[in-house]
């Protein structure tokens, strides 16, 4: 099976445009599910042993992820992974490969997002510069957590930038998930603060090299980035949920509040779908709860 799996990651790679993470994640899901097969029918998985398989005998896999202590979110990833695999296998060497589709995926427990207050945004973009270890490394974390903030990007993707950007006045071109390109506009208060960060920077920041470096010059990586954060936000009080990605989730949240333009904002973050981007329209619905329920008059006892 080696070679066919070759071939679907391929397909995933180049047609599908997946990131890498995904397929790393997409091929630890694939060989959990082959490893499972080969003891549970006591063999190697072959494409007969595959067209074989019963309902039973999926439901049964499940089973025993549950009992293995995997989340229903990390089920349902790897159910999606191998409907993933049947159907490229379907269409390559036109077996019924059916049986899948009726097997029914973990219910997830729908959770939102955790953004920052207004406050909470504007006072780590102000201090997070005081917790690094030199003033241009401050300078490097102001400039890249106030993108963040502004634009609503990935860590991947604001790491990815090359050097070029700096000079951007008003937007920059982003390569998000699938190798999907967007535009994102740039507000003054980023444009200054990546200056600033460039014109402290010890390296030189040219077009061609990263935009965002690290200590010895080199690409900074997400985890250095995630590290400051963690800084900053337990010598502040602030909870595990600041992590860089929650201020894409700070970001999206405050525009919602002021705008309400699902669609905009669809294109902002880079989703596939408006479905992905309306998540925020309940975190907004969720805080004008709380602020009406604190501010009713009938909702207060006497």
């Amino acid at each position: 099976m080696d070679g066919i799996v070759l071939k679907w990651a391929s397909y995933l790679r180049t047609v599908k445009r997946y990131s890498p993470h995904t397929m790393t994640a997409y091929n630890q899901d694939l060989r959990q599910f082959f490893t499972f097969l080969q003891k549970y029918k006591g063999g190697a998985v072959t494409l007969h042993m595959l067209k074989e398989l019963t309902l039973k005998e999926l439901r049964s896999w499940l089973s025993d992820r549950l009992a293995m202590g995997f989340s229903p979110r990390s089920t349902a990833r790897a159910l999606s992974t191998c409907r993933s695999f049947f159907k490229f296998l379907s269409r390559a060497y036109q077996y019924d490969f059916s049986v899948i589709s009726l097997l029914e995926s973990p219910r997830i427990k729908q959770t939102l997002p955790r953004p920052l207050s207004v406050a909470q945004a504007k006072s780590l973009l102000s201090e997070i510069d005081g917790y690094a270890s030199e003033p241009w490394v401050g300078l490097r974390d102001c400039a890249l957590f106030t993108l963040l903030y502004a634009t609503g990007m990935r860590i991947s993707e604001a790491l990815s930038l090359k050097g070029e950007e700096a000079a951007a006045q008003d937007h920059i071109a982003v390569c998000g998930k699938g190798g999907k390109t967007r535009i994102v506009p740039l507000i003054p208060v980023v444009h200054e603060a990546i200056s600033a960060y460039v014109q402290a920077c010890p390296y030189p920041i040219t077009a061609s090299t990263f935009l965002f470096l690290g200590v010895k010059g080199k690409v900074l990586s997400a985890t250095v980035a995630q590290l400051a954060l963690r800084r900053y936000r337990q010598s502040v009080g602030l909870p595990a949920s600041v992590t860089p990605h929650a201020l894409r989730h700070t970001c999206a949240t405050h525009l919602m509040q002021e705008s309400s333009d699902l669609r905009g904002i669809q294109e902002l973050l880079g989703h596939a779908s408006l479905s992905s981007t309306q998540i925020y329209t309940h975190i907004d619905q969720r805080q004008l709860l709380q602020t009406f329920t604190k501010a009713h008059p009938r909702s207060r006892s006497d």
